[in-house]
C-alpha cells in the first residue's frame, strides 16, 4: 500500500520482493536463465537479483499515468540500463522507448498482441444467450473490458444522447479512475454522470467463457478510449477479439489501432465523429 506515493514504502516492498525471489532461487539451486519485469518501479530487485538474461517488457506507458511515483522516469531508466533486452506490446510504445532511451538501447523488440480467434468466433445457434443483453432494445453498442481511466465518458455520453434508441452496453468491472476521468480540457467536476442515461447499461464483469455470447449480441463493438496520460500507447486486445466475432468495430484514434487495424476498424476522431461511425 502507498508504494507509488512514498519511496520508503516502495523500498520496503523491493526488499520483500528481493528476499522472496532470492529464496526461491536458492531453493532451486540454480541462477535463472531469464529475469523479466514489466514494472519500471522495481529497479532495485531487478538490479540485485542474479540472472543470465534480463528483460524489461514495457507493457504500458506506466511512467505517464497519474498514479505513477514522482521518480518514475528515473526508475525506468535504471531498469532499462540493466536490461539485455527491451520488449513492448505496442508498436507506438516500442518506437517511443527506442527514441527516449536511444543512449541505452539499440532497438526495442515489438511483440504484437494476439487473441483466441476460435474462442471469440460466433457461437452456434444452440449456445445459451445472455438474457440481460438480448432483452435490451436494439441496436446494441457494446464494450467489454476494464472500465477505468482509459474509457472516455464523454464519448459514451455522446452515444447515449445521439442514439436514444440504442442500448449502450458496458461489460466489466468499474474502477474508481473511470469516474475521475475528465475529457481533454475538462476537470473531474465536468465528468458527465452516465447514470442518468436510461440507455447506458453497466452489466458488471462476466466470465471469460461467456464473452463470445455477449459479443454475438452486439450490433457494434466499441473501443472508446481517451488519448491522454500515456493511454495513446495501448494496443487493445479487444479489437482482435471483436473482429474474431465478426463484429463491426469503432475505436477512437489510438495510434496502433489506426496504423495496424485501420483498414478493418472505423476510427472516430471526436465524440461526434465516433457517433457517426457507430451509426
Amino acid at each position: 500500500p502507498m508504494e507509488n506515493r512514498f519511496a520508503f514504502c516502495r523500498a520496503i516492498n523491493s526488499l520483500l520482493l528481493y528476499r522472496a525471489i532470492r529464496t526461491e532461487i536458492v531453493r532451486r539451486g540454480s541462477i535463472p536463465h531469464v529475469l523479466l519485469t514489466n514494472s519500471p518501479f522495481f529497479s532495485l530487485p531487478f538490479t540485485w537479483l542474479p540472472s543470465r538474461l534480463r528483460v524489461y517488457d514495457a507493457m504500458d506507458e506506466l511512467v505517464r499515468f497519474s498514479w505513477a511515483p514522482p521518480d518514475a522516469a528515473s526508475q525506468e531508466r535504471l531498469v532499462i540500463a540493466q536490461a539485455d533486452l527491451v520488449t513492448a506490446g505496442t508498436l507506438s510504445l516500442a518506437r517511443a522507448k527506442a527514441h527516449e532511451y536511444e543512449d541505452l538501447v539499440d532497438r526495442v523488440e515489438y511483440i504484437g498482441c494476439g487473441a483466441d480467434a476460435r474462442h471469440f468466433s460466433p457461437p452456434g445457434p444452440d449456445a445459451p444467450k445472455p438474457v440481460d443483453i438480448y432483452d435490451l432494445p436494439r441496436p446494441i453498442v457494446g464494450f467489454f473490458g476494464a472500465i477505468n481511466e482509459r474509457v472516455d465518458p464523454v464519448v459514451l455520453e455522446a452515444l447515449a444522447r445521439a442514439m436514444p434508441e440504442a442500448s449502450i452496453v458496458l461489460i466489466g468491472p468499474v474502477y474508481k479512475g473511470f469516474h475521475q476521468s475528465g475529457h481533454e480540457g475538462q476537470g473531474r467536476e465536468d465528468t458527465p454522470d452516465l447514470r442518468k442515461f436510461g440507455n447506458i447499461h453497466f452489466l458488471g464483469p462476466k466470465p471469460y467463457a461467456q464473452l463470445p455470447a455477449c459479443l454475438a449480441a452486439f450490433d457494434c463493438a466499441i473501443v472508446p478510449y481517451r488519448l491522454t496520460d500515456g493511454i495513446e500507447f495501448v494496443q487493445p486486445v479487444k479489437v482482435l477479439e471483436y473482429l474474431a466475432g465478426g463484429k463491426p468495430v469503432v475505436s477512437t484514434a489510438i495510434p496502433d489501432v489506426v496504423e495496424i487495424y485501420g483498414h478493418l476498424v472505423r476510427i472516430g476522431r471526436s465524440p461526434r465523429d465516433f457517433v457517426q461511425k457507430a451509426r
